[in-house]
């Protein structure tokens, strides 16, 4: 339920579906942005790093949610993620 009345952004800015100017996360766009820079900007990485997936178990619809069989966490968000071996994450994008 807090999802969906959680908004960090002017929905009136929001562009037309089908435009080039539409974002599916524009609600959160904001949020996703200084998440990314505050962990680009408050640590240097080092020398050793992993690309990997994660899923975040979501039971609620969403577009953006996938169904992976095979794995422990079947169904949920799907985030690529750029880390450290002591866990820092240095930079993530959402699957869509």
């Amino acid at each position: 339920m807090l999802s969906r009345y959680l908004h960090v952004n002017d929905n009136s800015t929001q562009g037309a579906p089908g435009s080039p100017q539409y974002d599916r996360l524009h609600k959160i766009r904001p949020l996703i942005t200084s998440t990314r820079e505050a962990f680009k900007k408050y640590y240097k990485p080092g020398k050793c790093q992993s690309i990997d997936e994660r899923m975040v178990r979501y039971k609620g619809h969403h577009f953006a949610r996938q169904y992976t069989p095979c794995k422990p966490i079947k169904r949920g968000l799907k985030i690529w993620m750029r880390c450290e071996p002591n866990g820092y994450t240095h930079d993530y994008g959402l699957y869509l």
